[in-house]
C-alpha cells in the first residue's frame, strides 16, 4: 500500500489565509499509516488563520470512488480543528483516502491535505485492555491505533483544558519520530462550525 502525507497549496487569484505561507495539514503519522477502530472516526486537522473561507471533507475508497462529503464554514481562528465521520457506512480492512479543502468564498482553493485512514475493529482481546485501562488514549497507542488514540487526547484536552500533563502528552505525540508534527503540537483545539 503507498502512503504519503500530502500537503498541497493552491493560491488562484486573490487568497483568504491571513498567514499565506501556513497551510491545512492533517494531523496523522508520517507515514500515514493510521487505524481507527471506529466506523465513524473523528478526523483531525489543523486549519490556517483565514478571513472567510468553506471546508469540505471528502472519503474516497480504494476505487477513488467517493463515499462522503461534506461542506462547513471554517473557523476563522487558527487552531486543529476535529471533523467527525458520520452517516456512511465503511468496511473494515479497506483504506479510505481522506481530503480535506479549505476554499475561499470567492471560490479559489486556498489549501488542501491528503491522507488515509483503514477501519480495523479491536480484537476482543484488546476490547477487554482497552475498556480495563487506566488511560484509554496510551491503551489505544500501545494497540497501534492512531485516530482513538488522537480523540481519546483531544476530548480529554478539551474537558480538562488547564491539565498541563494532559497538553505536555498532546505535545508528546504529536512531536514523536513517527508523527513529526512539532508545528502543530502547541496549537489550540477550536471547535468545528455547525453545518449551515
Amino acid at each position: 500500500m503507498y502512503f504519503i502525507r500530502e500537503k498541497i497549496a493552491r493560491a488562484r487569484g486573490s487568497c483568504c489565509l491571513t498567514e499565506p505561507k501556513q497551510t491545512v495539514v492533517a494531523l496523522v503519522p508520517k507515514d500515514n499509516n493510521g487505524f481507527s477502530s471506529t466506523p465513524t472516526p473523528t478526523l483531525y486537522s489543523f486549519i490556517p488563520t483565514n478571513k472567510g473561507a468553506t471546508l469540505t471533507l471528502t472519503l474516497r475508497d480504494p476505487q477513488g470512488t467517493e463515499v462522503y462529503r461534506q461542506e462547513r464554514p471554517a473557523p476563522t481562528e487558527v487552531g486543529i480543528i476535529g471533523w467527525p465521520v458520520e452517516h456512511v457506512s465503511l468496511k473494515n480492512g479497506v483504506d479510505y483516502q481522506w481530503q480535506l479543502t479549505l476554499t475561499c468564498t470567492n471560490s479559489t482553493t486556498a489549501v488542501k491535505t491528503i491522507s488515509w485512514f483503514r477501519l480495523m475493529p479491536l480484537s476482543p482481546s484488546q476490547q477487554r485492555r482497552i475498556v480495563q485501562a487506566k488511560d484509554v488514549a496510551d491503551a489505544f497507542a500501545m494497540a497501534g491505533y492512531w485516530y482513538d488514540t488522537l480523540d481519546q487526547l483531544a476530548k480529554q484536552r478539551l474537558t480538562e483544558s488547564q491539565n498541563a500533563q494532559l497538553q505536555q502528552k498532546w505535545q508528546a505525540l504529536l512531536q514523536s519520530p513517527a508523527v513529526q508534527l512539532a508545528n502543530e503540537a502547541n496549537q489550540p483545539l477550536v471547535p468545528l462550525p455547525p453545518q449551515p
